[in-house]
């Protein structure tokens, strides 16, 4: 009896033989590159996508057995490992990007002044009487939060803090204007003890600012 010498099959090239594509279903996605492809394969009946690049396969089960969501899926699947790969957006440029996989801002924490002004009162009234704490809101809501109240702390400059200074100056309201410099003075040292400002822009304004106007009584005449 003659047999024949035939190869021994490992697990290894079992799992291969099942997950291989199945011949005739492996077709690049129209629009995108070459190296993009999805295709069938025997242990799934979903589509798979692959995608070759400098000597590395990535691969993923595009969770649908209709062929055109395949190809939308394996367009955003590209598009994802695209933008794992390149961060920054001039290295994307050459890249198809759908705007549900552009890059986004990242969400920033609200460092507002009025955020962090309401944590600075939070904190401080515990020592205020309810009339003073009363009169330190009403200043600020009057005359900083209604300008800057939602802009980020550490965007305010000096020429703008300055410029509502002497808007309340304006006023003839002298003795405010030293009153809110001082709030924003106390504002702007917690913000740096908590870390969200590195230097205190209050200093030295209130020598651009009027000094407090004393205006003496005329002297009785007396006969």
């Amino acid at each position: 009896m003659i047999t024949e010498n035939l190869p021994t099959l490992t697990s290894q090239d079992i799992i291969r033989h099942r997950t291989a594509a199945i011949l005739g279903t492996v077709t690049p996605v129209p629009g995108y590159p070459k190296k993009l492809k999805v295709y069938l394969n025997n242990a799934s009946p979903y589509w798979q996508a692959v995608y070759w690049d400098r000597g590395k396969t990535y691969r993923r089960s595009l969770k649908t057995t209709d062929k055109l969501t395949a190809y939308k899926n394996a367009k955003l699947f590209y598009e994802q490992l695209i933008l794992a790969k390149y961060q920054h957006p001039a290295h994307l440029q050459n890249h198809i990007i759908t705007p549900i996989n552009q890059p986004t801002q990242s969400i920033q924490p609200d460092h507002s002044f009025k955020l962090i002004a309401l944590q600075w009162i939070s904190r401080k009234s515990v020592k205020w009487t309810a009339r003073h704490k009363l009169m330190v809101e009403k200043r600020l809501e009057k005359n900083i939060y209604k300008f800057v109240g939602n802009k980020n702390i550490q965007r305010i400059t000096r020429k703008e803090l300055l410029a509502l200074m002497q808007k309340i100056e304006a006023r003839g309201a002298n003795d405010v204007a030293k009153r809110v410099l001082n709030d924003c003075r106390q504002i702007w040292q917690y913000a740096m003890v908590i870390g969200i400002c590195k230097q205190d822009i209050t200093v030295g304004l209130n020598a651009a600012l009027h000094g407090h106007v004393v205006v003496h009584q005329k002297a009785v005449a007396t006969e």
